[in-house]
């Protein structure tokens, strides 16, 4: 399974909201940086809608 679909899978699955860190927590053979870019897309493709008040939101 490709790793976007790992993160998404894992944003879908979450009860609350889920951080990037939490992600990194669930997903820790995924660099970062990369795990950022996908999210990024996945919320450019509207899967994913980012909520907060951090840098990523």
């Amino acid at each position: 399974m490709s790793s976007t679909i790992e993160l998404l899978n894992s944003i879908n699955t979450a009860i609350n909201r889920v951080s990037m860190a939490e992600l990194m927590t669930m997903h820790p053979d995924i660099a970062r940086r990369s795990a950022q870019r996908q999210v990024a897309k996945l919320v450019e493709d509207g899967l994913v809608i980012a909520r907060g008040d951090g840098r990523g939101a």
